[in-house]
């Protein structure tokens, strides 16, 4: 995430893959995150992303981070997990959990809108 490369982020999903952001309760697919990310990544650019755990059993890996903004003053910190399902090397299901309202107050800005098109 670090990298802002929403393509090489795209390509660890599997064709039928989808991300969901358990806060918002929005799944999207590798289309709706290639259109979305790019934007999001230029909307914060100075977020920073740091693993802090990784457990990886069988065909799941959770791994717990932390995201800080350091554009967004003090010590804003905040804590996440990732539950990704894998098949064959590439992600089929990813849930992201974090806490909205400490997201919203480090951006300094509500988050973008990710939800996916009425037709989707």
């Amino acid at each position: 995430m670090d990298a802002r490369d929403a393509n090489g982020v795209v390509a660890l999903f599997a064709a039928d893959g989808v991300s969901v952001d358990a806060p918002y309760g929005i799944e999207v697919g590798r289309l709706r995150l290639a259109q979305t990310l790019p934007a999001f990544f230029d909307a914060y650019p100075s977020l920073r992303y740091a693993c802090r755990r990784l457990i990886v059993e069988g065909d799941t890996v959770v791994a717990e981070y932390e995201v800080t903004n350091p554009h967004a003053g003090g010590d804003w910190r905040l804590p996440g997990a990732g539950v990704f399902d894998v098949r064959n090397g590439l992600i089929v299901r990813h849930t992201a959990y974090w806490d909205e309202k400490a997201y919203v107050k480090g951006l300094r800005s509500p988050a973008p809108d990710i939800a996916p098109p009425a037709d989707q």
